[in-house]
């Protein structure tokens, strides 16, 4: 290669006036920029950074991958370069997150790296025996399939995260990122906006996500940024964090965008998500009757029954219309949910709607927004929030809103919801009696049609519904192996179960049981919902098995389906609560069982036995009471009175002492007690004033051992 060309890594570290980063107030860092510059004619790639431009020669060095026939240098593109700045920084002690705003980018990553591994371009970052990744590999092989480039990139060290990835095996990646045995994970925005995580250093991978409602990549919002870069420095560890971006081409392009966003962070205003949903219909109504005066706007609002429907702008094209009802309808269900929280639940009057909502909001960030504002916009403001209210009041009743309210949905869907309940209750009441007569298949097909009822209302309906999705959800309920069957698409079938089954159709199925009860909805011979078990659907669901207690062992913590069946099945185990399970795991058949090292199943014998160490506590949980009369001897300045309440309390050495309710010391008792940290003393005067009344309230231990 000849000429220069250029790659760069603008490093980004923040400190506001109190000498605290953004969103930690424990990680001091200063506000300076630096790059990584590739010169390709050199072989160089040098590390600059800050005002002062410390300069680091050779900080990466390009290099041809040792293993196979690749002949161009690594790094070769942006995401070779975003992983060799990584392990060069794990090379100094660093550990990282590179944060990717969209999940194909996270799975890309994996294979990438898997391949990069195998070429030798990147070595193994793992520093802790593989032994103590064994039940996350034992779980990734279970759900994604043996040599899933997720779970091969676990054993060199590197999490790969994203929302999509079944849940047991998720939770047991983020228990080992939160004890700090991966120094990489490769994220998408589920696990940096959610999960609490750190990292000496954050890379930004990409600052664009790809949107299907207008088919175009779009920045992220300051926001989100702003979220991310709270996780570049441990709490408590660091003086600082690095927070970084690689750039392989189009440099001042880039390096632009960069620095836009890194100025949108200096923003801190706090804006009301009410007012901006207010704001983006009133823009969309303006849009409509083609005029931005507030006087016309108003009514518009106030006198158009029309007003809610989605208005038609001019010259808009299909693809800006399809995007602009999207857009429309989210920020409507957006605003019923919020009336409906505020005034669902009560028996609020049509003409009573402005001033309630005028209560309700009072000094709420909305109020102190329109504050802000002329007033001819505050009246808008309030002229919407109110007509929407109205207009729900009008075309429903106090029951219907609180089952709206209470399902945690908008007008629209509650309706949809409201057209369907006859059926969905029917189908909802036989499907828990199917599962409590071990009537498999009528459960199953019974499910599939509940399914096909919730999955046709939004926001129920899954964001991706494969084609084979039924055969999914039988095979799913059957409690059968996922990567043993042919689906058109085993990722896509794995999604849909993640966040078409055990969200999404769960959340539906609640919707409807909650709806029966607010409405109090008659079923079969004057029985309400209250009348049957319905308890057994959602657990089914979202534990993949009609077996009962499959189900409950899974949701007491035991995270392998496949073993959870298996343990079940194998002892022909049938609990139904609690108490149950808690007698067939301390039964001496489980036991006998387990102490053979591959029980349930050869590979899950070590997650038994963590499950069995965490599930069972290790004193007695159940409180109790305790009583005693103990002997005191006041100081002389005190004057004890019958009935008044005091405290007992030790220092290093002497008696316990007795404080008074201001917390002076008043008295001594004739021992040195050995109080409990894990309950709760309850102390007051005796009748005969030399004693006091002691209750305890507490699990296990004596509450009045006491040393002279």
């Amino acid at each position: 290669m000849t000429g220069v060309q250029t790659c760069a890594l603008p490093i980004w570290l923040r400190r506001d006036k109190e000498g605290n980063a953004i969103q930690s107030k424990w990680r001091p860092t200063d506000l300076r920029f630096g790059e990584i510059v590739w010169q390709a004619n050199t072989g160089r790639i040098n590390f600059t950074i800050g005002e002062e431009k410390p300069f680091i020669p050779n900080y990466i060095h390009p290099f041809i991958p040792p293993v196979g026939r690749r002949t161009t240098p690594f790094p070769k593109n942006k995401k070779e370069l975003t992983l060799a700045a990584t392990w060069r920084l794990i090379h100094d002690n660093h550990t990282v997150l590179i944060y990717c705003p969209e999940k194909r980018s996270v799975n890309s990553f994996a294979k990438d790296i898997i391949d990069l591994n195998k070429r030798g371009a990147i070595s193994s970052v793992l520093s802790v025996p593989l032994q103590q990744l064994d039940l996350a590999i034992v779980l990734g092989n279970e759900w994604l399939g043996d040599g899933h480039p997720i779970v091969e990139c676990l054993k060199i060290g590197v999490a790969v995260h994203h929302g999509a990835l079944p849940t047991p095996f998720r939770k047991e990646m983020e228990k080992l990122l939160r004890e700090g045995i991966l120094k990489v994970t490769v994220s998408s925005p589920t696990l940096a906006q959610g999960l609490n995580l750190s990292a000496t250093v954050v890379i930004f991978y990409s600052l664009y996500r790809f949107h299907p409602d207008s088919g175009k990549r779009k920045k992220i919002e300051s926001s989100e940024f702003k979220n991310v870069i709270g996780r570049a420095g441990r709490a408590f560890v660091d003086t600082h964090g690095l927070v970084l971006y690689p750039i392989f081409e189009k440099y001042n392009q880039n390096l632009t965008q960069w620095h836009n966003l890194v100025e949108d962070t200096n923003t801190r205003n706090m804006e009301s998500g009410l007012a901006l949903l207010v704001s983006s219909l009133a823009l969309r109504m303006s849009q409509s009757i083609g005029s931005s005066e507030i006087e016309g706007l108003l009514e518009y609002v106030l006198n158009n029954t029309q007003a809610w429907v989605f208005p038609d702008v001019a010259n808009e094209t299909t693809e800006q219309i399809e995007v602009q009802k999207n857009a429309w309808d989210k920020h409507i269900v957006s605003l019923d949910t919020a009336l409906l929280s505020m005034l669902g639940e009560e028996d609020v009057s049509i003409a009573d709607i402005p001033s309630a909502l005028d209560a309700i909001l009072q000094s709420s960030l909305w109020q102190r927004r329109l504050n802000r504002q002329n007033e001819e916009l505050k009246v808008l403001f309030n002229s919407v929030l109110a007509q929407r209210a109205k207009h729900i009041w009008n075309l429903t009743t106090t029951r219907q809103r609180k089952g709206y309210f209470l399902a945690g949905v908008g007008l629209d869907t509650g309706q949809r919801l409201d057209a369907i309940s006859n059926q969905a209750n029917v189908l909802l009441v036989n499907a828990n009696g199917y599962i409590s007569a071990n009537e498999q298949q009528l459960a199953i097909s019974t499910i599939i049609q509940l399914a096909e009822l919730v999955f046709d209302i939004a926001p129920f309906t899954p964001r991706n519904l494969p084609d084979d999705w039924k055969e999914i959800l039988a095979v799913w309920l059957r409690g059968e192996i996922l990567t043993e069957h042919e689906f058109n698409d085993i990722n896509e079938a794995l999604m849909f179960i993640e966040k078409g089954l055990i969200y999404r159709l769960p959340w539906g199925l609640e919707a409807i049981r909650v709806r029966a009860q607010a409405n109090e909805d008659v079923i079969g011979d004057d029985s309400t919902i209250d009348d049957y078990e319905v308890g057994l659907v959602v657990p089914a669901i979202e534990n993949g098995t009609l077996n009962r207690s499959a189900a409950l062992l899974m949701q007491a913590g035991f995270n392998s389906r496949k073993a959870a069946i298996h343990a079940v099945n194998s002892t022909n185990a049938n609990f139904t609560t609690g108490v149950q399970l808690k007698a067939w795991l301390n039964s001496v058949e489980v036991f006998d069982l387990a102490i053979g090292l591959d029980w349930p199943t050869p590979e899950t014998s070590n997650l038994w036995w963590e499950f069995i160490k965490e599930y069972e506590p290790n004193t007695e949980t159940t409180w109790k009471s305790t009583q005693s009369v103990i002997s005191v001897a006041w100081i002389d300045a005190y004057n004890p009175i019958a009935g008044r309440l005091v405290k007992l309390h030790n220092i290093e050495e002497g008696k316990t002492q007795i404080l008074g309710s201001d917390g002076e010391l008043v008295g001594a008792a004739n021992y040195r007690y050995k109080l409990l940290k894990g309950g709760v003393y309850f102390s007051i005067i005796h009748d005969n004033t030399s004693y006091l009344d002691v209750t305890y309230w507490g699990a296990g231990g004596s509450p009045f051992d006491y040393h002279t």
